[in-house]
């Protein structure tokens, strides 16, 4: 699931069912199996969007992979397959429109900050963005991790790797001046850690919080925490979660 507010182009989930819904699929198997098999999922695919509501569709449902090999301790086990489990990383996008004015009708999937016009530079805010990349512990970046660690009853590891920050220009023309697109690319996020890494780097541009301070909370080795009556979480609507990678994805 997402956070409240946060959107999610590419989810993905699974389930267990006790009914056999991939027929017979063996090695070998005929092409009306096949066909059957596919027909079946597609059928059961069509029912469940029936019944969700109109802002959520299932999307291209298919058979999970066999169980998965995996050593545990010193043995090897087989595990089944788990969405979470085995996803390898995540792609992220958060948009924003920097111009003095926004089409309305994109308030619910793009961030207008408050004057950003009279403070934003983009080459700043690109080369800011590439201090995340890498691995760090992002603990300065994640959202009540002391509440969490209560519950949970121990301390929860904060260390994550961005793969990839690449900030692109979606100004395209009439109602688009100013738009732009973070996407992000990473193994696994914390609590808003994405929308607080957004956040906290619009504000150094704007000059609330200072880049020596941005830096102490990125190499700080979680050491550091942040000001939350200066650096606050950029707000959920302009997040998309657009596609989990799992292991047998070929990018």
């Amino acid at each position: 699931r997402t956070d409240a507010g946060v959107h999610a182009r590419g989810q993905a989930i699974h389930f267990d069912c006790d009914y056999n819904l991939t027929a017979t699929t063996t090695t070998g198997e005929s092409s009306s199996d096949v066909n059957a098999s596919s027909s079946l999922l597609e059928g059961i695919e069509y029912s469940i969007n029936r019944m969700l509501p109109r802002d959520l569709t299932l999307w291209d449902l298919q058979a999970a992979p066999a169980p998965i090999e995996k050593m545990i301790g010193d043995r090897i086990v087989a595990k089944e397959w788990n969405v979470m489990f085995d996803s390898t990383h995540k792609y992220y996008s958060y948009r924003i429109n920097v111009s003095p004015t926004m089409d309305p009708l994109q308030r619910y999937y793009r961030w207008h900050p408050d004057r950003v016009h009279t403070w934003w530079n983009v080459t700043t805010f690109d080369r800011l963005l590439q201090y995340y990349v890498g691995e760090h512990d992002f603990r300065a970046f994640a959202t009540d991790v002391e509440r969490l660690e209560r519950t949970l009853g121990g301390p929860i590891p904060t260390v994550r790797t961005v793969y990839n920050i690449t900030l692109v220009k979606e100004d395209t023309g009439h109602n688009t001046v100013g738009n732009y697109r973070i996407d992000f690319v990473l193994k696994g996020a914390l609590y808003k850690q994405v929308r607080n890494m957004v956040g906290t780097a619009l504000e150094v541009c704007e000059g609330r919080i200072s880049e020596d301070y941005f830096i102490h909370l990125i190499y700080g080795n979680g050491q550091y925490t942040r000001d939350d009556n200066r650096a606050k979480p950029a707000p959920p609507q302009g997040l998309t979660l657009e596609r989990v990678y799992l292991g047998d994805d070929p990018n």
